[in-house]
Parts: structure tokens; sequence; C-alpha cells
């Protein structure tokens, strides 16, 4: 793509140095200076250059655009380009056939050849090969200019999600190969005591306990018709298998909040014995709420090395119209600006519980530098179209039925180093 670029340039330049011949030769005939010649052609090449260099920036932001798409292709997904990428990997397309034809104009490269290119460098972009075989148009880059027609592109419109906090709070991540992790963890101190010149000492202990992490499988599976992903040209196998990476990152977030810890569950901060809880359903969040909790942790002497908050974007509003009598807002100018309440970072997700009917909600606020994510299988994507499933009672053959089953697995557990580094609050409007 740089070589195409210098070869633009290479021709402007020809063409202007021709233009500027010609201009001085019809300013000589009218018997000016040299100074008053130069002048001339310059005020008069100005709206070339100009001219050219929006289009040098244009192409640029093209080649950018380009770049991103090229990246997104050559990832490890599953994904489908979206409608930005495509748009990239469209004009990319263009630009390449120009590039191997060696011409400055694309409309001296027919359609079909620009189509074996787009295939030839986004071999796996379903999308982009449909919409090109249905909508693809003569009006793509050239010399004169970068111009993207008006398609129809073939997009899908996504799920409303909840978003994830797991991967935004730091939480250390502890591999459990054999499936089980354990950690020995002190419950209580010594104690010591001051005595006489010639008291005995008495002993004293430490008391010990164990954090253990058992992994818990998490599993879904969903079955395309083939023909279905034969047809389409939306990519459908990518936006199934997204759709399944996602739910399953929610469903973590959820079980690392609020897990049961039964056989099969993870067990979740709430459900943790010894972590701090305050306030109640019935309990009024006020504006001392935030200092309150966070004193708790300091109370408890926890580090404080990567402390953060959680709480729903119901409760966040609340938060934010926390005001003091004389009219300032208490905690808003903090929030919009630092991204920050009380000097720590938030995030906010649907998945933290409330009740909008009795409009109260849960808020967190936890070190999580002594988090533990204890993972013996990291999510994990297969397709299968050999398969066989079970559904309504009956076993289903994916081969028979000509189905592609996607299936995706993973294994992990959470618990706490210390419980007293986590701060659970319930509170109302």
């Amino acid at each position: 793509m740089k070589e195409l670029e210098e070869f633009f340039k290479k021709q402007f330049e020809l063409n202007m140095a021709n233009e500027r011949a010609k201009l001085e030769a019809e300013f000589k005939t009218k018997g000016l200076t040299t100074e008053a010649i130069q002048a001339e052609i310059a005020k008069a090449l100005k709206p070339a250059e100009l001219e050219e260099e929006k289009k040098s920036a244009l192409r640029t932001q093209m080649m950018e655009q380009f770049e991103i798409a090229a990246a997104a292709s050559k990832g490890s997904g599953l994904a489908e380009p979206t409608a930005t990428q495509m748009i990239g990997q469209l004009i990319v397309s263009g630009l390449k056939a120009m590039e191997e034809k060696k011409v400055t104009n694309v409309k001296s490269v027919s359609k079909d050849y620009i189509f074996d290119v787009a295939k030839r460098t986004f071999p796996e972009s379903k999308a982009l090969h449909g919409m090109m075989q249905k909508d693809l148009t003569a009006g793509l880059p050239s010399a004169g200019g970068f111009n993207i027609p008006q398609i129809l592109l073939p997009d899908y419109i996504k799920f409303l999600y909840a978003n994830t906090i797991l991967d935004k709070l730091g939480v250390t991540r502890v591999p459990m190969p054999n499936g089980n992790f354990s950690i020995p963890r002190m419950d209580a101190t010594s104690a010591v005591g001051w005595v006489g010149e010639d008291q005995p000492t008495g002993e004293t202990d430490q008391v010990f306990d164990a954090v253990n992490l058992r992994s818990k499988k998490l599993k879904a599976m969903t079955a395309v018709s083939n023909t279905l992903l034969r047809q389409n040209v939306v990519g459908l196998d990518a936006w199934v298998s997204q759709d399944l990476q996602t739910v399953s990152r929610i469903a973590l977030d959820a079980a690392f909040l609020y897990g049961a810890g039964t056989q099969f569950t993870p067990r979740g901060l709430k459900n943790i014995p010894g972590i701090q809880p305050i306030g109640s359903t019935a309990t009024a969040f006020a504006k001392e709420t935030p200092i309150n909790m966070i004193a708790l942790l300091e109370q408890a002497n926890v580090p404080m090395n990567n402390v953060a908050w959680i709480f729903s974007p119901m409760g966040k509003s609340w938060i934010l119209q926390q005001a003091f009598a004389s009219g300032p807002w208490a905690w808003a100018d903090e929030m919009l600006r630092n991204k920050t309440l009380n000097g720590f970072p938030f995030v906010s997700s649907s998945t933290v519980v409330k009740d909008t009917a009795n409009a109260w909600s849960d808020f967190w606020v936890a070190d999580f530098s002594l988090a533990l994510w204890g993972v013996s299988y990291d999510l994990s994507l297969e397709l299968s179209r050999e398969g066989t499933f079970v559904s309504g009672g009956q076993t289903i053959s994916a081969f028979d039925q000509d189905l592609t089953l996607i299936r995706i697995i993973a294994e992990h557990d959470f618990s706490m180093r210390q419980p007293k580094a986590v701060v659970y609050g319930q509170y109302a409007s």
C-alpha cells in the first residue's frame, strides 16, 4: 500500500511539473519579472496542491481503516468483520487490484477481478464476499479521490448484553491444571501482652485455615442449520459464536458475585463467609455511604492495593444524584471527570442485582488484589458436524440433520484470600 501511495505522489508531482512548465511559458510572454512569474505560478497551483493534500489525507485515513480490517481478519477468531471493517476490506481490495493491474483508476479494473482479490485477501470474510457479490459497484477509490458507494451492508443488530466486569477488575487468575487449588490462610494472629519481671509467659497460637478452589463446569451448545450457514452473508456462525462467548462471560460475572457454591456452581462473593455486609433494602443510600464502606475495608486492615466499586446502572444514578443541602453535587463531578468514587475506580453492570419495583440495589467495594479466579479450563469454543445431542428427550445426529454444533465450555471457581476485603452493601434510593 505504501508503494501505491508513492505512485500517486510521483504521478501528482509529474502532473504539477508539466502544469508549472506551461504556466511559466505563458507568464513569460506577458513580460513579468522572475519573482512575479513564480508568485503567479504558486497562486495558480495552490488550489490543486490543497486538493491533493485532502486526497492524500483521505487515502491515509482509508489505509488506517484497512489496517484495522486486516488485523481483525488475521485474529483468532471466529468474528466476522464489523460494517466499518468491511468498508476497510472493500477499499483495500480495490487498492490491491489497482496495484496488481498497475493502474490509477479503479474503473480500469473489472468487478470480477476486484472480487477475486477480495477472496484471496480475506478468504474467511463471508460477509464481504456476499456483499460484493450482490452490491459492489465501480465507485471504489481512484487516483482522483476515494468515494465509497452507498451500499446495504450485511450487518446484524446485536443483543443488548450486560457489561462484563471480571476483565476490568484485575482479579488474579490462578491456574488449576488438576481442577483444584488450595492456599493456606492465617485467620488469627499471635497474642502478646505485658508481664512482670518474674512472671511466666503464656502460650499463644495462630489460627490457620485454607482457601480451596474446585473447578465448576460452564457449558452451552447451539445447533445451527448448515444450509443457513452456507447461504447467509452475515457470518452467522461468527454471530452465534460471539453470542455464546459473551453470555458465558456474563455468566462468569454473575457467578463471581452471586454463585451459590453448590456442587456444580462456584461460590460468589456474596456467599463467602466472613465478608462485611452493610445496609439493607430499606436503608437509603446517603452522601456518607461511600465513605463508610471504604472505612470498613480500612478498619479491617485491608491492604487497599486494588480497590474498586461495582454497582448497577440504577445504583450509579442514585450516587450521581446525591447533593448537599447547599446545592453542589456530592459525587457527580468526581465520577464524571475521573471515573472514580471516593478516589477508587468503579464499574457498573446490569448483572448487579437490583429491584426496580422496590427501588433498592446492591453495591460492592472490595480489594480485588485479594480475589482469586481459579481457571482449570478457559473458555473454549468447539464446532462439530458429526456429533449428537439431546433435544426434547430425543437424541439427534448433527451429521444426519445437516447441522453444525457450536459448543462452549469453561471450568472456573472463585474465592477471596481474606473475606473482610469485601464490603457488600444493599441500599435504596
